[in-house]
């Protein structure tokens, strides 16, 4: 049997040290990984959801107030128009039921 020189047995040493230093790393990036995963991607995706909604109402009550300062007869014609329509019986053009004045009827407890 051969005898292990003090150079070997330092070598050796260092390999596995190398060796556990990957491990002990590794572990710490799978570790991480799950932690981003888990935690930190659904608060981000609950945070952009709530951004963008927010934008898409602040834009729509943009083109609202743009279009109120614009043309306001024709927007207080256009809604003058469409409550004499849910008064006269809620009926679209067609005949049916406007969807609109049927919620409205259901919230105040009437028929349509």
């Amino acid at each position: 049997m051969r005898r292990c020189s003090a150079k070997d047995r330092r070598q050796a040493w260092r390999r596995g040290f190398c060796l556990l230093a990957v491990l002990v790393l590794t572990a710490g990036v799978l570790s991480l990984n799950r932690y981003v995963n888990t935690v930190v991607k659904p608060t981000l995706h609950e945070l952009a959801e709530y951004e963008a909604r927010s934008a898409a109402v602040q834009a729509m009550n943009r083109a609202v107030a743009a279009e109120l300062t614009h043309s306001p007869g024709a927007v207080r014609r256009a809604f003058y128009a469409g409550l004499r329509a849910c008064q006269s019986g809620c009926r679209s053009r067609r005949g049916r039921a406007d969807p609109i004045c049927q919620c409205r009827a259901d919230r105040d407890g009437r028929s349509a």
